[in-house]
C-alpha cells in the first residue's frame, strides 16, 4: 500500500492515531521491524495470503513474524473487516503441550492491559478406529481435553479478568475449526503461537498456523512460543 503524507496524516486524523511515519528502506519489512525496534507495542500488518497457493500468509509477514519477538496481529484474506467491531475477547488457541502453552502469559498480559476476556481453545480430533479417542487423536492434548482445558482456566486465573475455555471437537481440520468458532465471535481476536526464526518459513508453506491466518474471519495475534519444534498449532 502506498499512501503519501497527506493520506497518512488524514488517516491519523480521521482514527486518532498518536503518530505516523513514513519509513525509507529497501525492503517493507526491513522497514517495518526498523521502525517497531525503536517503539513499544504491538505490530499490525494485513498480510497477502492466497488461499491454496504456496504463499498462504506473504513473505512480507513471514519476515516480520520470524524476526522479532514482538507480538505481531495479521489481518488475513478472510478478515470480515466491513464488520469489526470494537474486541472485547482474545481467544487463545492451545494444542495440549507444553512449548504451546508458552504462549498464555503473553496473552494474558495483553487481556490484562487492556481488560479484555480470555477464552482458552483446543481442537481436537480422534484417528479413524481408534479404541480411546480419548487418547488417539490426530491433533489435540492425550487424556480428557475438556479436563485439560479446564485445568489450563485454573492455572491461570488472573484477579480482575474473566477466563474461560471450550473444546472444539471433530473438525476437518484445526484452521477450519478454529474459523467456524471465530465466525461467532466477532467481537474476538485470535491469539496463536509461532516457532520463531526457523519455524516461521513454514507460515509461507501450508502450516496449520498459516491456514488459520488465511481462514479466520477475525484478527490474529502471533506470539512467540518458547520450547520445543512442538510449539505451533501445528
Amino acid at each position: 500500500l502506498r499512501l503519501d503524507r497527506a493520506e497518512l496524516e488524514t488517516i491519523q486524523n480521521d482514527n486518532r492515531l498518536h503518530w505516523s511515519d513514513v519509513v525509507h528502506s529497501s525492503s517493507t519489512a526491513e522497514g517495518i521491524l526498523a521502525c517497531a525496534s525503536e517503539r513499544d507495542g504491538i505490530i499490525v500488518m494485513a498480510t497477502g495470503g492466497r488461499s491454496r497457493s504456496v504463499a498462504i500468509v506473504g513473505s512480507t509477514a513471514a519476515t516480520v513474524v520470524s524476526h522479532t519477538r514482538r507480538p505481531v496481529m495479521l489481518v488475513g484474506s478472510g478478515t470480515e473487516v466491513s464488520e469489526r467491531r470494537p474486541i472485547e475477547e482474545l481467544v487463545v488457541a492451545v494444542n495440549g503441550t507444553t512449548a504451546g502453552e508458552s504462549i498464555c502469559r503473553g496473552a494474558i498480559a495483553l487481556a490484562d492491559t487492556d481488560r479484555f476476556d480470555v477464552h482458552f481453545v483446543v481442537v481436537v480430533q480422534p484417528t479413524p478406529r481408534s479404541d480411546d479417542p480419548k487418547s488417539d487423536r490426530r491433533f489435540g492434548p492425550t487424556g480428557d481435553a475438556h479436563v485439560y482445558i479446564a485445568d489450563l482456566v485454573d492455572r491461570y486465573q488472573t484477579p480482575g479478568l474473566h477466563i474461560e475455555g471450550s473444546v472444539i471437537h471433530d473438525p476437518p481440520s484445526p484452521a477450519s475449526g478454529l474459523a467456524r468458532m471465530m465466525r461467532r465471535r466477532p467481537q474476538s481476536v485470535l491469539v496463536l503461537g509461532t516457532k520463531g526464526r526457523t519455524g516461521m518459513a513454514r507460515l509461507r508453506h501450508g502450516s496449520i498456523a498459516s491456514r488459520i491466518v488465511s481462514e479466520s474471519p477475525v484478527p490474529a495475534i502471533m506470539i512467540p512460543s518458547i520450547g520445543p519444534v512442538a510449539s505451533t498449532p501445528d
